[in-house]
């Protein structure tokens, strides 16, 4: 081996071993102290990568959380106040409410004025007065503004419930109506085929709801036929016996369901009495059925027609429309609304809406509409209680309740006034129990097994950085043993020379 007094190659060697496992030691002392993994990009580059992106959705995750718990808390206070505002229109277990003093009977018009009076002041007062972060809940504060902006006279009463407004305020939404909305009927007409003389025939309707009616018509002395006139006082008599049933003739000699949509249909069974099937395919008048021609539908069997409505239609928003009668219901990512459609709307016109206000919460951690859910608040106070015939709870201030007529509009506008709000309670409920809460729990789960994940990735596995730790002291101890056995050497070999 050879020998050098300049340098000393075995003292060089132990002394860089030495700093490396010093390095080495600082490191496991430092994950050790902080109780990281990884405490800079050197430890771990691509484990850092992963671990910021974690924390970046752990952070996300977290603001949706808390956006889930406060938009709990506002629908809380907002349901609440509606309640206390329930209360006072139907009374609760300890008194009967107004609904109590307008059916009592023996309430006095004074009583009467002055428990309406009360009662709008109340309800103005807690809907004033319920806040929630500075903003008066049920007052207005959340609750959509709609224009129409064309076609504004043949839609009314527009409720919209979610809306996202947050692109542009007042954003706009064009709805283009594909098929109008038809009853199911049928234009009748004499009856020639198969007639026989001074025979009685039985015409038996059913409605959609599975209910019937019979009506007894007899054949014209002479000619083989049943006369439409007939035929059209058989069945007025009929129905008129018989008025839960869902038909009814228009002056256009047009037997129909009452209301519009693809569930109601018309069925006409006619037969000889005491039985016999009769061909009845000239029951329908040979021209068009006019506007109630529905899809097609129709199926003249022997004895039988069968006729169904139509739905209404529209294009311009995706998602889903419920229609019931005149009522549409629409569903899409960025508008919910009900209207009622009028009769004046034909094929191919456009219906713009502009609104404005609602709120809306990002439910999800990344910022973005798919993530944000959009609602509205109803406003609840004197003048925005709307029964059906347009009387206003601020109206019911100014009626005569000497009158009876007056105590039963009343009556009846409370009673509406009071399902409007147990509805708006209902949907604040749902969006409660099915949106926010449902939210929370996944994005609670999803923390967990994030965080899981991050803790896997950053964290300071303590036993095996300990076990490192003690193998590390070993070689510096070692390291530090061949360095003073260098020097020593060295110094031997000095001496040996004089």
């Amino acid at each position: 081996m050879a020998i050098y007094f300049n340098t000393n190659l075995p003292e060089t060697r132990g002394l860089l071993a030495f700093d490396r496992t010093t390095s080495k030691i600082n490191d496991i002392l430092q994950r050790l102290e902080t109780g990281y993994r990884i405490n800079s990009g050197k430890d771990d580059p691509t484990g850092l990568i992963k671990r910021e992106g974690m924390r970046l959705d752990m952070k996300g995750l977290q603001v949706a959380i808390n956006n889930s718990v406060e938009g709990q808390n506002l629908l809380a206070v907002s349901e609440k106040a509606m309640g206390s505002i329930a209360n006072l229109l139907t009374g609760d277990p300890s008194d009967t409410g107004i609904i109590g003093l307008l059916s009592s009977g023996t309430a006095t018009s004074d009583q009467i004025t002055n428990g309406i009076n009360q009662l709008a002041n109340t309800i103005d007062s807690i809907s004033r007065t319920t806040i929630y972060n500075g903003k008066q809940v049920i007052n207005g504060a959340y609750d959509y503004n709609t224009i129409t902006t064309e076609g504004g006279n043949k839609i009314n009463k527009v409720k919209v419930t979610s809306a996202d407004t947050s692109g542009v305020n007042p954003a706009e939404f064009t709805l283009t109506v594909g098929n109008v909305a038809q009853k199911a009927g049928v234009q009748l007409n004499d009856l020639t085929t198969g007639i026989t003389d001074s025979t009685n025939y039985e015409i038996m309707l059913t409605d959609n709801e599975g209910r019937s009616v019979k009506a007894t018509v007899e054949s014209e002395s002479t000619g083989n036929k049943i006369s439409l006139s007939n035929i059209i006082g058989g069945i007025t008599s009929a129905l008129q016996s018989n008025p839960n049933i869902n038909l009814a003739i228009d002056p256009s000699d047009i037997l129909s369901s009452k209301n519009r949509g693809e569930n109601q249909n018309v069925t006409i069974n006619v037969a000889e009495e005491g039985g016999g099937a009769v061909d009845i395919g000239e029951f329908v008048a040979a021209t068009d059925m006019g506007s109630l021609t529905t899809d097609g539908s129709t199926s003249a069997a022997q004895g039988q027609i069968k006729v169904k409505g139509q739905d209404w239609s529209f294009t311009g928003l995706s998602g889903t429309v419920v229609t019931d009668n005149n009522k549409i219901s629409v569903y899409s990512d960025s508008i919910n609304f009900s209207a009622l459609m009028e009769d004046a709307v034909v094929s191919g016109d456009n219906i713009k809406l502009k609104v404005s206000g609602g709120t809306s919460f990002q439910l999800g951690k990344d910022i973005s509409s798919a993530g944000r859910y959009n609602l509205g608040i109803a406003t609840i106070n004197s003048n925005n209680l709307v029964a059906k015939d347009g009387t206003t709870l601020a109206k019911l201030r100014g009626l005569d309740y000497s009158k009876s007529e007056n105590v039963d509009t009343a009556r009846q506008a409370i009673t509406e006034f009071a399902s409007q709000i147990a509805t708006e309670r209902g949907r604040l409920g749902t969006i409660q129990k099915n949106v926010l809460v449902t939210n929370q729990n996944n994005l609670e789960d999803q923390l967990a097994i994030v965080t899981e994940s991050e803790a896997a990735i950053s964290n300071t596995d303590v036993a095996f950085e300990t076990s490192r730790l003690a193998r590390q002291e070993l070689i510096a101890n070692s390291a530090m043993s061949a360095i003073l056995y260098a020097r020593s050497f060295s110094q031997f070999a000095v001496s040996s020379l004089f």
